[in-house]
């Protein structure tokens, strides 16, 4: 994770939606991708700012993990 950054998502776990929010420095735009436990993608969602919500939809519950790259990174 980038040393100046965080990342909060709320509701966790979440239900219908989840809110992410960036923390620390200015993003533009990125792609927020969602990972099962084997490292597949589950889903894909171009943002643009700080704060953005994802939805649930045909999400099954399980645990997640998150990949998030902008500016030229991945954080």
């Amino acid at each position: 994770l980038d040393p100046g950054l965080s990342v909060q998502i709320m509701p966790n776990p979440f239900g219908d939606h989840a809110i992410i929010r960036l923390e620390g420095r200015e993003i533009g735009k990125g792609i927020f991708n969602l990972l099962d436990a084997q490292g597949r993608s589950v889903r894909s969602q171009q943002f643009s700012g700080n704060q953005f919500r994802i939805d649930r939809n045909d999400i099954k519950s399980g645990l997640y993990f998150f990949r998030i790259d902008a500016e030229g990174r991945t954080i």
